[in-house]
C-alpha cells in the first residue's frame, strides 16, 4: 500500500493530480473537514469552534495521471468527478467542515450525516463561553477520524472560574475539561489512547500532544493552549509531501476571562488537521486562526506498467541499480552484463548492485510476489556465477503460512495497522533493514515447541513470538503497540488454515536507542506473546 497526502497547497486551479499508477479497486480516499477561525464574541466569553468531520470513499474511478476537482481549506473538504461538491460516493468524498462560534455559543462540529463517504465520523462541537461572571472562552472541538468522532470542547468559566475550557480530543478522544477553580483552566481532552491532553493547572494553557486537546488559559503567563495532531498517515509516495505525517487535529483551549486584553485572553489554535479553535475571553483583542482540512489517498499501485529494455545491448557494470517500488523491469531478450534468460523484478523494493561488476549467467532471476508478504528469489534450473561485491536484496523473505506466517499475514491484512505503518512492506519478519522508513513492525519467534503428555504428542504447539513496534517518536511506537495488542491479545480462531487456540500477551516493554547520529533517537515497544496452535507439530 502507498499513502499520498494532499494539502491546500497541492490544489491548483481547483484540481489535484491523480497518481500515474492509480488503481481504483484498491483506493481509499480519506478527507478531514477544515475548521474556521474564532470570532469576536462581544461582551461575553466566546464559544469554541467546531472540529471538522472525517469521511472515506473506496473504489473511486479516476483516470491515472489525470486530475480531479478538489477543495481543501477551513470549510468542507472534498474531491469530485462532477467538478463541484459530490452528491454520492460514485462522484467522490466530502468531509463537512466545523462551524465557528456565535457569541458565547460554541460552533457545531462537522456532522457525519452531511458527509459523502462509505464511512464517516463527526467532528466535536465547541464548548460554550461564560456569560455571567469572568467570561472566559470555551474549548474547541476535535476533528473526527477513522477511529471515532472528534470530542466536544469544555465550557469556560463554571462556578465563576476565569479559566477557559479545554479542547476536545481528536479521532475518538475524550471531551475537553471544564474549569472549576479560579487558578486552573479546563484540562485538554485526551487522545484515543487515553493520553496527550494539555494541563490546565496554573498557569494553564498547556498544549495538547498526539491528538490530545489544548488546556484552557487561566492567568497572564498561560501557555499557548494549542491543539495537536493524531498523526496516523505518513506519505511514502515519493511525491511532494513524501515523509509528511498528518491526521485529525484536536481542539485548542479557551481564552482567559476576567476583563484582560493580553495574549492569555486569546483561545488556542486547533491542531492540524481540522481541529477547532478555542473561544476568546470577553475582552480579547485577537482571536485564534482556523485550521485547514486534508485529503489522504491510500492505494496499491497498479501492476500493469512495464518498463521494457528489450532489444538492445546493455553494460550494467559498477555504479548502482536502484529500483524502488518497481512494478516491472524486464530485460528479457537482450544482451547485457547480467546475461542469460531474464532479470524480472516484480514489486522489488530495492536491488542494490552498487560498487561492483557482475556476471550473472544462466536461466532467470525472478523476484515475484508470493501472496501478500512473501518475496521469493527463484534460481531454479540454472547455474549462476555471481561475482564482484555483494548482491543486496532488501525485503526478500521466504515466508510460508506456518504459524509465524499466519501471525504476520493477519497483521498485514488489518486495515488499522496498515494505516499506521503506511504499507505492508513495513511489517517485517525477523529483521528490519537499517534506514528503512518508520513506523515499522518486526516479528520473530524466539521459543516454544510441541506439548507432550504421557501418551505422546498432545496436539498442541506453543510459540513465543516477539513483536517490536518501531517509531521515530514514543507516541508512534505506543500507537502501533496498542493496535497489535488489541489485535492479538486473547485471540482465538482459525486464520488461513492455522488454528489459534489462544494467544496471551506475556510482557510489554519500552526501549529507545540512537539512530543515524547521537542526536537522533528511535523508540521501540516490545510485545511478547505466547501462541497456542491446535494441531501444530
Amino acid at each position: 500500500m502507498v499513502t499520498r497526502i494532499y494539502t491546500a497547497a497541492d490544489v491548483s486551479g481547483g484540481t489535484i493530480v491523480v497518481p500515474s499508477d492509480y488503481d481504483a479497486a484498491s483506493a481509499s480516499w480519506h478527507a478531514i473537514g477544515g475548521s474556521p477561525a474564532a470570532t469576536d464574541p462581544g461582551a461575553v466569553g466566546g464559544g469554541g469552534v467546531g472540529g471538522g468531520a472525517w469521511a472515506r470513499t473506496d473504489g473511486l474511478t479516476l483516470t491515472p495521471g489525470g486530475t480531479v476537482a478538489a477543495q481543501i481549506g477551513t470549510g468542507d473538504v472534498w474531491i469530485s468527478t462532477s467538478g463541484s461538491a459530490p452528491t454520492s460516493t460514485s462522484e467522490g468524498v466530502l468531509a463537512k467542515g466545523g462551524a465557528t462560534n456565535s457569541g458565547a455559543t460554541g460552533g457545531a462540529g462537522g456532522a457525519s450525516g452531511s458527509c459523502i463517504g462509505t464511512a464517516t465520523n463527526s467532528g466535536g462541537a465547541g464548548g460554550s463561553g461564560d456569560i455571567v461572571t469572568n467570561r472566559p472562552g470555551g474549548g474547541g472541538g476535535g476533528a473526527g477520524g477513522p477511529n471515532g468522532n472528534g470530542a466536544i470542547g469544555g465550557n469556560g468559566g463554571v462556578t465563576s472560574s476565569r479559566g477557559g475550557g479545554g479542547g476536545g480530543g481528536a479521532n475518538g478522544g475524550s471531551a475537553g475539561g471544564v474549569s472549576v477553580t479560579t487558578s486552573s483552566g479546563g484540562s485538554g481532552g485526551n487522545n484515543r489512547l487515553g493520553a496527550g491532553g494539555g494541563s490546565g493547572a496554573s498557569p494553564g494553557g498547556g498544549d495538547g500532544a498526539s491528538g490530545g486537546g489544548g488546556a484552557g488559559k487561566v492567568i497572564s503567563t498561560s501557555g499557548t493552549a494549542l491543539g495537536s495532531t493524531d498523526g496516523i498517515w505518513t506519505d511514502d509516495s515519493g511525491g511532494p509531501n513524501h515523509g509528511v505525517t498528518v491526521g485529525p487535529g484536536s481542539g485548542g483551549g479557551g481564552g482567559r476571562g476576567n476583563t484582560v486584553t493580553d495574549a492569555s485572553a486569546t483561545g488556542g489554535q486547533g491542531g492540524l488537521y481540522g481541529g477547532g479553535a478555542g473561544g476568546s475571553g470577553e475582552d480579547a483583542t485577537s482571536h485564534a486562526a482556523g485550521r485547514d482540512g486534508v485529503i489522504v489517498l491510500v492505494y496499491t499501485p497498479s501492476s500493469g506498467d512495464t518498463v521494457s529494455l528489450a532489444g538492445a545491448t546493455y553494460a550494467l557494470t559498477g555504479g548502482a541499480l536502484d529500483l524502488r517500488r518497481a512494478l516491472r523491469v524486464d530485460l528479457a531478450g537482450a544482451d547485457y552484463a547480467l546475461t542469460g534468460g531474464a532479470l524480472d523484478l516484480r514489486r522489488a523494493l530495492r536491488v542494490d548492485l552498487a560498487g561492483a561488476d557482475y556476471a550473472l549467467t544462466g536461466g532467470a532471476l525472478d523476484l515475484t510476489v508470493q501472496g501478500p508478504i512473501a518475496h521469493i528469489v527463484s534460481l531454479a534450473g540454472a547455474t549462476y556465477a555471481l561475482t564482484g561485491g555483494a548482491l543486496v536484496l532488501t525485503h526478500v523473505f521466504p515466508v510460508t503460512l506456518t504459524l509465524e506466517g499466519a501471525f504476520i499475514d493477519r497483521m498485514v491484512q488489518d486495515v488499522t495497522l496498515r494505516s499506521l505503518v503506511g504499507n505492508h512492506f513495513r511489517i517485517h519478519p525477523v529483521r528490519r533493514a537499517q534506514g528503512d522508513l518508520l513506523p515499522a513492525i518486526v516479528v520473530q519467534r524466539f521459543g516454544g515447541g510441541p506439548l507432550y503428555v504421557d501418551e505422546g504428542h498432545a496436539g498442541l504447539l506453543s510459540a513465543d513470538i516477539q513483536v517490536d513496534c518501531w517509531g521515530t517518536t514514543y507516541t508512534q511506537a505506543k500507537s502501533l503497540s496498542k493496535v497489535v495488542r488489541d489485535l492479538w491479545s486473547a485471540y482465538r480462531g482459525t486464520y488461513k488454515g492455522i488454528t489459534f487456540s489462544y494467544v496471551m500477551l506475556d510482557d510489554e516493554r519500552d526501549f529507545s536507542e540512537t539512530g543515524s547520529n547521537a542526536a537522533e533517537y528511535l523508540f521501540r515497544t516490545t510485545l511478547k506473546f505466547t501462541v497456542w496452535q491446535r494441531g501444530g507439530s
